[in-house]
């Protein structure tokens, strides 16, 4: 395992799974991730065993089921001088 920052969690490098410090802090205390405000439950809640976070830190399902709940938006804010827009958001469905 890799640590990184959140823009390179998900990532792959050289064979070993990048992940964020928050992002694993979070999954061991918590055992969910969330983003923009919604909550992705990962594992059971309780302990953390032994085997959950072997299937945590060998797999990709944190970052299959946060990519999934996206779906497409355009939203955009104009600011004087910079226009800024949000391409994708959480689906409430998740």
């Amino acid at each position: 395992m890799v640590l990184g920052n959140r823009i390179f969690s998900g990532y792959n490098w050289l064979g070993y799974e990048v992940r964020s410090v928050h992002e694993l802090s979070h999954f061991i205390r918590e055992g969910d991730g969330s983003i923009l405000g919604h909550t992705i439950r990962l594992r059971e809640t309780g302990p953390l065993t032994a085997a959950g976070l072997g299937a945590y830190l060998g797999g990709k399902d944190f970052h299959r089921r946060l990519f999934s709940a996206m779906v497409p938006d355009l939203s955009i804010w104009t600011l004087p001088g910079l226009e800024v827009s949000q391409q994708l958001r959480i689906s409430r469905e998740e």
